[in-house]
């Protein structure tokens, strides 16, 4: 299978296509987003 030219043809055209989504979703936000600042629970001692 590897060996087949069409094959390799169509594996390496799907490679491409799923690297270039994937370098797209990279860009970074236009705007910082802002989180809250948030601190877990504390059980301890609570049951």
């Amino acid at each position: 299978m590897n060996d087949n030219p069409n094959f390799k043809k169509t594996r390496n055209a799907i490679i491409e296509y799923l690297m270039d989504i994937g370098n797209e979703r990279k860009t970074e936000a236009k705007e910082a987003i802002v989180l809250p600042d948030l601190s877990p629970k504390d059980f301890v001692n609570q049951f």
